[in-house]
C-alpha cells in the first residue's frame, strides 16, 4: 500500500510515503517466539514490555533486503558532521532580518531552524529508546504523522525569537549528531535492517531545508 501527499507542513516539498509489509507468518519459533507478520516478540519480553528488536529488525528486513553495512554507518556520521558545519556557518552569515525572512507557506527562515531542531531533538529521543529496545509501532504512515506535527508545531515555531531558534537548531544538530557517532555497532545494525536509516542520516533533512534558506537569502 502506498500513499502520496503534499506535506503542508513543510514548506515546498512533495513527500511520497509506502508501507510493505513483510509476508504473515504465524505460530512460535523454537524460543516461544511468537510471530504474527508485523513483530516478533518473546513471552518473557511481553511481561518486561521489551522488544527483542535485533530478532525483530531481522525479521523485517528479509522482506526488504536491507542489509547492514558499517561504512555506510561512518558515512553517515561523516555527512552528519559536514551538514552541522553547514548549518553553523549559515546562521554565522544571517542577520536578523535574515532569520526572519518568509517563505513560502507561511514560514520563516527561523521557523524552518526551528522545524530543524525539533526533529534533531525527536530522532535523538527515539535513538534513546532503540537502546533500549523500545521500537516504534508501524501503523500510522510517516508522512501523516509528520505532517501533522509540523502543522501543529508551526504557531509556536514562528513565535520564537529568531535567535533563540537559530540556537536550538546547532544545539540539537551536535547533541543528535554526537548520539548517533557513539552508538553500538548492535544498535546501528537494528535500526538499518529495519530500513529506518533516516534515524542516522541527519544530514539529509538538514541540508534540504538549508537548501531552501540559502536560495531565499540568495534572492534578496
Amino acid at each position: 500500500m502506498s500513499w502520496t501527499a503534499k506535506t503542508s507542513g513543510s514548506p515546498g516539498f512533495v513527500m511520497t510515503a509506502a508501507r510493505i509489509d513483510p509476508p504473515r507468518v504465524l505460530g512460535e519459533d523454537a524460543t516461544g517466539t511468537r510471530l504474527d507478520g508485523r513483530r516478533r516478540q518473546s513471552k518473557r519480553a511481553v511481561l518486561r514490555g521489551q522488544l527483542h528488536f535485533t530478532e525483530m529488525a531481522w525479521h523485517h528486513a528479509g522482506a526488504r533486503g536491507v542489509r547492514y553495512d558499517s561504512r555506510l554507518v561512518e558515512e553517515h556520521i561523516a555527512r552528519n558532521a559536514d551538514a552541522h558545519r553547514r548549518l553553523v556557518a549559515v546562521i554565522d552569515a544571517a542577520n536578523d532580518p535574515d532569520l526572519e525572512r518568509p517563505l513560502e507557506g507561511g514560514w520563516t527562515v527561523a521557523a524552518v531552524l526551528a522545524h530543524l531542531a525539533y526533529w534533531d531533538r525527536r530522532v535523538l529521543l527515539l535513538l534513546e529508546r532503540w537502546e533500549r529496545g523500545q521500537l516504534p509501532p508501524r501503523d500510522e504512515p510517516e508522512w501523516y504523522a509528520d505532517d501533522v506535527v509540523n502543522d501543529a508545531l508551526l504557531p509556536e515555531w514562528l513565535a520564537l525569537p529568531t535567535r533563540s531558534a537559530a540556537r536550538l537548531a546547532i544545539d540539537a544538530a551536535g547533541a543528535l549528531n554526537a548520539r548517533v557517532q557513539g552508538l553500538d555497532a548492535r544498535t546501528a545494525q537494528a535500526i538499518i535492517v529495519r530500513d529506518e536509516a533516516w534515524l542516522l542520516h541527519r544530514y539529509r533533512h538538514r541540508s534540504e531545508y538549508l537548501d531552501e534558506i540559502e536560495r531565499a537569502l540568495g534572492d534578496q
